[in-house]
């Protein structure tokens, strides 16, 4: 399946979340990191999974990780996330966020086709 859409835009959204899930990894100084990418097509959509077992976001935390300036990093800015939501809803898609019944920090790139 072939889908039209802005590559430079969809490649700053997953190098962002590719960079923050091995941050997420060092920092949280886990023994065995994993780091899982998946590429899944539905009949409407394609969405790129990303995975990784560092330190669980927090539940009251969820909510505001993708309002712009938030963040939980020392050195952070607080944009990447809200600018990677921001770039997929205006490609018709999403990102969200999801922890798994297994511990893993998952977030789904979504772009409807």
């Amino acid at each position: 399946m072939l889908v039209s859409t802005d590559e430079k835009l969809l490649s700053q959204v997953i190098i962002n979340l590719l960079k923050n899930s091995c941050e997420a990894l060092i920092l949280g100084n886990t023994e065995t990191p994993k780091l899982i990418l998946k590429l899944k097509q539905s009949e409407n959509t394609i969405s790129i999974e990303i995975a990784n077992n560092g330190p669980c976001i927090p539940p009251e935390i969820k909510e505001q990780i993708f309002i712009p300036f938030f963040t939980t990093k020392e050195a952070g800015s607080g944009v990447g996330l809200s600018l990677s939501k921001q770039i997929m809803l205006k490609m018709g898609g999403d990102v969200l966020l999801y922890t798994t019944k297994d511990d893993l920090t998952l977030f789904v790139v979504t772009l409807s086709l």
